[in-house]
């Protein structure tokens, strides 16, 4: 690396010409690149740009602004030089290959942020330009990369049948290092079929073919490193007879091929390091939503069978047992005490279960069921309940009925275990965050002492569901305070 940038210095003092000169910029961006000094990568590929923009050259732009979008970590860097390129090269037939370059790493940077949509966009339309003008082995790459986005939609028998053509094409070619790529999508594959021997056996491939490409680099390397000696020995003779323009031919060259090489592997083992960590942390965020999803629904369905035996069961009987008192005991002096309380328990019954399965949530909206039950549990609880919020637009039916129940949980755990007399819940949506407190002036607890009971995890489970974030503040006789934001989108 240190020679490639020895040799392009060497060559941008030899060189008068600034068509050269945007050349040995772009290809210093490139080093410094590989250097992973990516500063230095982002000036040299800047002042290429500002020298390209006053030539127009749009394939040395298309070039820089795909090269920027490799050295910056956040997503709107990276979709702003992309965008650029994208612009630069959409329209230009001469240019295709590189349309299908930044439409995979689109692909790529959308899967990335969780976008399936959009990535799906993008592979379908760079797999098509691929087919369209026969770039046979990239082709095989963007295969590679779809059957992934198959195997997430379970779609496996696609999945392979891709896998299958790449390989062909792979063996064909020679090409070693695709075939180990591929090898290890076949692991991948079958791992995710359940498969687990012909994963392994896949595997083994795998790193039997990674061993084979090595070696082949390995001679390959041997055999520039002699070609390169025989160069330098050459250039000695050559600077004696030849001018100052071709001395800096050899340099250029020189560095060049150093450049393609050190650039190749770099980027392929960081590729791959970051398409297996993103597979992982994929793999690990959909087993917890699995896990969360399964365990809100049972206790969603649990809910929903009590409120049910509550209004059904025990309310038809209470009804049956007012029945058999205004039969048998209306002429008793205590009466009207008895079935005014049989009437008051049936009316608690009622509201309890209605306030567990609100049976018109979907129709009249999440505020008006909370105000519902607030009003319930102000009727018939010495704990007062204030509520305020801001929403006035019907949300999402799965979205509401969470909220409800996160809603319920919190009353009922202050109910039960604060000991207070007030509970104010917030409830306000700003700028695609919803924001959700409840705030009572009950005895408080000790967090670091206090174990969480089963309503508390409850709390905690249905917000990690919903992918919000749960802080909670209490001190022994101060009171209780829990905030949750939760995202919209």
């Amino acid at each position: 690396s240190s020679k490639a940038l020895e040799y392009l210095f060497q060559a941008a003092q030899a060189s008068p010409s600034m068509s050269t000169n945007k050349e040995i910029l772009y290809y210093t961006a490139l080093v410094y690149y590989s250097l992973n000094e990516f500063n230095k990568c982002r000036d040299y590929a800047l002042q290429s740009l500002s020298m390209q923009a006053k030539k127009n050259n749009l394939e040395n732009n298309a070039n820089a602004y795909i090269l920027l979008s490799n050295t910056y970590n956040s997503f709107d860097s990276i979709n702003f030089y992309l965008n650029n390129a994208y612009n630069i090269v959409k329209d230009n037939p001469e240019m295709a290959y590189k349309k299908v370059v930044v439409l995979n790493n689109q692909a790529l940077l959308y899967d990335m942020v969780g976008k399936p949509a959009l990535r799906n966009q993008k592979y379908q339309k760079a797999i098509s330009i691929a087919k369209k003008n026969h770039f046979t082995s990239f082709l095989t790459e963007l295969y590679n990369n779809y059957s992934y986005v198959l195997m997430e939609e379970k779609k496996f028998d696609s999945a392979q049948l891709l896998l299958d053509t790449s390989l062909a094409v792979a063996g064909q070619n020679k090409n070693l290092d695709l075939q180990a790529s591929l090898y290890d999508t076949y692991s991948d594959l079958f791992k995710a079929k359940g498969d687990y021997q012909k994963s392994l056996e896949y595997l083994r491939k795998s790193i039997r073919k990674r061993q084979e490409f090595n070696k082949q680099q390995q001679i390959q390397t041997s055999l520039f490193l002699s070609t390169v000696f025989e160069t330098q020995k050459k250039e000695k003779e050559l600077l004696i007879q030849e001018a100052k323009l071709s001395r800096y031919n050899v340099y250029f060259l020189a560095a060049i091929l150093l450049i393609l090489i050190l650039v190749a592997v770099v980027i392929y083992f960081r590729q791959k390091v970051s398409l297996d960590k993103i597979r992982m942390e994929n793999m690990q965020k959909a087993k917890s939503l699995e896990l969360a999803d399964a365990m809100i629904k049972g206790q969603d369905e649990e809910r929903k069978r009590l409120a049910m035996d509550l209004h059904d069961g025990l309310g038809a009987r209470l009804g049956a047992l007012r029945l058999k008192v205004d039969t048998v005991l209306y002429e008793n002096p205590n009466y009207y005490e008895l079935v005014s309380a049989i009437d008051n328990i049936a009316r608690n019954v009622r509201e309890l279960s209605h306030r567990m399965l609100p049976a018109r949530l979907s129709e009249i909206g999440l505020i008006q069921s909370l105000q519902n039950l607030i009003k319930s549990v102000n009727a018939s609880s010495e704990m007062k309940i204030d509520f305020q919020t801001n929403v006035k637009t019907k949300l999402e039916d799965k979205f509401q009925v969470n909220l409800y129940y996160l809603i319920y949980e919190l009353i009922n755990n202050a109910i039960k275990h604060s000991k207070g007399n007030n509970l104010t819940i917030q409830l306000f949506i700003e700028k695609e965050i919803l924001t959700l407190s409840a705030e009572d002036d009950g005895v408080g607890f000790d967090i670091s002492k206090k174990g969480e009971g089963h309503g508390l995890n409850n709390i905690r489970q249905r917000v990690d569901y919903l992918g919000g974030k749960l802080i909670i503040e209490s001190q022994e006789g101060y009171g209780s305070a829990f905030m949750i934001e939760i995202p919209m989108s």
